[in-house]
Order: structure tokens, then C-alpha cells, then sequence
């Protein structure tokens, strides 16, 4: 108890420290307003749940990751609701739209009062957090009301690594002790929360969920609507997913290059945050550029050569990767670590990324088998783009490589639903 009020004592200090920060963000942006209430506590307008399975995912990324295992747990437990929640608010909106059948809410701020009323009006059976979502009143008290924690597809980056051993050090296991299992992705991340203190018995690696949340019959349905948007795609496309400023800035140099041996390319840009998309609309127009963004496409557009895409919405990438003759993936050319690279594999495209990839330890599979392309530099950037858009029996093969290490990789959902009959039967 003493702990849980140590943290809402520090909590409360710097609430108070960020709230004109949070102010800022509510009036100018429109940030928060919509979830701040909720996050505190008050969740009254929200219907009661009995013994409800719990998923959270902290953002988009995590919360599409979850399809499958939200499909898998509706099937093998059909009495039992599901609650779904994220911290941010696009992985609210995503999940709105993935999860029709369950009850979508913020995630409660780490405050012991705001935990608690979500405790009683929510009463989980099981909560399962995503990659990793560790907050220390959260868990403390879901320990201390012997509610099970499960902690899928985990994830530890060096950077987390470093984090959680400065702070917590070998305290990391007294915090995590209502985390009955820590299923992760790889052997690197195993070693890590074990020298953090997790004992063995408690960590398996199941593999990476993203394997299996694949392009779906409702993504096709989804791919169809924008066709009738951006009309007949009889030309060669690169798509430039979850990009980070300044890449923006260099693949548009790159497209200008490109454009001089494929007069016909288009582009589509889509950047992490949609609310760039002015920012990133204004450097394409310096460089010339015919400019659309996705929320001003209306029945007639045509997407003529010369022309940039930004699409300023959520929730729409994999199906833009499903139109692209390249994809080149975000967050690579500068040390952010990467974006999913997974989803436009899956769909056969030939995939580039920078040498900033350190977030995803799967990229190594792949480039043994030589089913990706990562730049050593962004010097090579335009010449590479222009090779795949060349050689087509090389993009082509790229392709078929990646596709098939996916669906070698995929079967992750099925361990983690076993653990969860394992917990739920006890």
C-alpha cells in the first residue's frame, strides 16, 4: 500500500508540472479532451462488465496486432465480453473500427483510485497487455485483487532494457508479480526480462503476433472503396509507409530522381502522425509537386504523373501497401528504429528500408534469405528504388521470399490462446 502511495504522490507532482502542457494540447489540438475524463476514473457512462477478458494496446501498431487474438479469445470463450483499450487516441479510433462487437475505452492513468473504480466496473477475469505496457500501480493493484496478467507478444528494446534496469533493477520481478506470463517475440527478448529479474518458468517465446494479423477479407472490401476513389492504377506506385521527419523530405528528393526514368511513377506518402500532413504537403509544393491529401479525395480525382498522395487518415495503410509496386518502410532512415515491415511482406511487395531497423530483431530472417532490401545509407536510396522498379523478376522474387517467410512465421495466436485456457482454468 505504501508503495501504491509513493506512486500517486509522484504522479500528482508531475500531473501538475504537465497540465498546462495538456491544456495546450486539448485547446490548440484537440488532444485528450476526449479521453482525459475517462482516464481519471470516471467511466459512469460506460456500460458494467462481468469477468471480461481485458486486451490493451497502447497504440495503433499494437491494437491491429491484436485482430487475431481478439478473434481467437470470441471463439474460445463466447460468454465472456471483451474489453479493449489504448492510450492514445488513434488507437482508440482503430479500435472502434476493428472491434464493433466489443467495449472500446481509454486506458486508465496510473493513478491507484483511477485502477480501481476500472477494476469494479469492469471486473476482469484476465487482462492481457500487448508488446509492453508496464505501469506499476496498475499491476500492483491487480496483484493485490489476484486479478491474472499476461503479458503477449512482449517486447524489450535495448533502449526499455536500460530504462527498466536503472530504475527498477532487480525490483523489476516484485513489480511484475501479477504478470503470470510473459510470452515474447524472440530468444533476445527472453534474456533480457530474465536478467531483469523474471524467473525463467515465467517467460516462453511464442513468436511475433503481427505474423498473424494479416490483410483480411474486410481490408479487400476497404482496397475496393479506394480504388473507386483514386481510379484506374495502370501505373507503377511506391508507397512510403509510417514515415518520421525529415525522411519525408528525402524520399520527395528521391521520387524528383526517379521521376526522370519513370515518368509514370506515383507516390503515396503516409505518414506516422497524419497531423504532419501539412508540414510534409508544403516541402512536396517547394519541390514542385502536384499535391492531394487522402481526406480531400473526391469522386473524379485523377492521380496524375507528378503527383504526391499524403494521406492524412488512420487505419487505411495496409491496404494502400496492397496497390504498391515498392514500399519503403518509415522510422529506417533516421535512428527512430523502424516501423512494421511485416504487413506489405506478407502481400508479396518488395520491401526497402533504411539501416535504422534495431526495433524489429525479425528483420534478420529476412535478409538471410534475401527477401528484403535494407540501405546501408540514404545514398543509395534512389538508385535501389529505381533497380526494383526496373528488374521485375527481382521485385517479383523479393516478394514470393517474403510472403513465404511470413507464413512460415505465422501460428503465434494459438500459443497465446493456450496460455489463456491455461490461466482461466485454474
Amino acid at each position: 500500500m505504501i508503495f501504491s502511495i509513493f506512486l500517486d504522490i509522484l504522479y500528482c507532482i508531475a500531473f501538475v508540472f504537465v497540465s498546462p502542457w495538456l491544456l495546450y494540447g486539448m485547446v490548440k489540438k484537440g488532444k485528450y479532451k476526449d479521453s482525459i475524463k475517462a482516464r481519471l476514473g470516471f467511466i459512469s457512462e460506460f456500460p458494467r462488465l462481468q469477468n471480461c477478458l481485458w486486451v490493451h494496446g497502447v497504440s495503433v501498431g499494437e491494437i491491429k496486432a491484436a485482430q487475431p487474438l481478439v478473434s481467437e479469445l470470441k471463439r474460445s470463450f463466447p460468454d465472456r465480453k471483451i474489453l479493449l483499450t489504448s492510450t492514445s487516441s488513434n488507437g482508440i479510433k482503430i479500435a472502434k473500427e476493428l472491434y464493433k462487437e466489443c467495449l472500446v475505452v481509454p486506458f486508465p492513468m496510473d493513478f491507484s483510485w483511477s485502477i480501481l473504480k476500472y477494476f469494479r466496473h469492469f471486473s476482469p477475469s484476465l487482462i492481457i497487455l500487448m508488446e509492453l505496457e508496464l505501469w506499476p500501480n496498475f499491476l500492483y493493484w491487480a496483484a493485490r485483487k489476484n486479478i491474472p496478467v499476461m503479458l503477449f507478444n512482449g517486447r524489450l528494446s535495448e533502449k526499455s532494457f536500460k530504462g527498466y534496469s536503472f530504475w527498477f533493477g532487480r525490483l523489476f520481478n516484485r513489480m511484475t508479480k501479477a504478470v503470470k506470463h510473459f510470452a515474447v517475440q524472440n530468444e533476445l527478448y527472453a534474456n533480457r526480462f530474465e536478467k531483469l529479474g523474471i524467473p525463467k518458468e515465467k517467460i516462453c517465446i511464442t513468436g511475433n503476433m503481427k505474423f498473424d494479423a494479416v490483410f483480411t477479407e474486410k481490408n479487400s472490401l476497404k482496397k475496393e472503396e479506394l480504388l473507386k476513389s483514386l481510379g484506374t492504377m495502370d501505373f507503377p506506385v511506391l508507397v512510403a509507409g509510417s514515415t518520421h521527419a525529415p525522411e519525408e523530405s528525402i524520399l520527395l528528393s528521391s521520387y524528383s530522381e526517379l521521376l526522370s526514368s519513370f515518368p509514370d511513377l506515383r507516390m503515396i506518402l503516409v505518414p506516422r502522425d497524419p497531423q504532419r500532413a501539412e508540414e510534409i504537403a508544403q516541402w512536396a509544393r517547394q519541390k514542385q509537386f502536384t499535391v492531394t491529401k487522402r481526406t480531400q479525395i473526391q469522386e473524379g480525382f485523377f492521380f496524375s504523373p507528378k503527383h504526391v498522395l499524403i494521406v492524412d487518415t488512420i487505419g487505411e495503410l495496409s491496404i494502400l501497401y496492397s496497390l504498391a509496386h515498392v514500399v519503403f518502410i518509415g522510422g529506417s532512415l533516421i535512428p527512430h528504429g523502424g516501423q512494421n515491415f511485416i504487413e506489405p511482406a506478407f502481400l508479396g511487395k518488395a520491401v526497402v528500408c533504411g539501416p535504422y531497423m534495431h526495433n524489429f530483431p525479425d528483420i534478420r530472417i529476412f535478409l538471410e534469405e534475401s527477401a528484403l532490401v535494407q540501405l546501408e545509407n540514404t545514398q543509395n536510396l534512389t538508385k535501389t528504388l529505381g533497380l526494383l522498379l526496373q528488374d521485375k523478376e527481382w521485385n517479383k522474387s523479393l516478394g514470393i521470399k517474403a510472403q513465404k517467410i511470413v507464413q512460415k512465421s505465422q501460428g503465434c495466436t494459438k500459443k497465446n490462446i493456450d496460455l489463456c485456457l491455461e490461466i482461466l482454468k485454474k
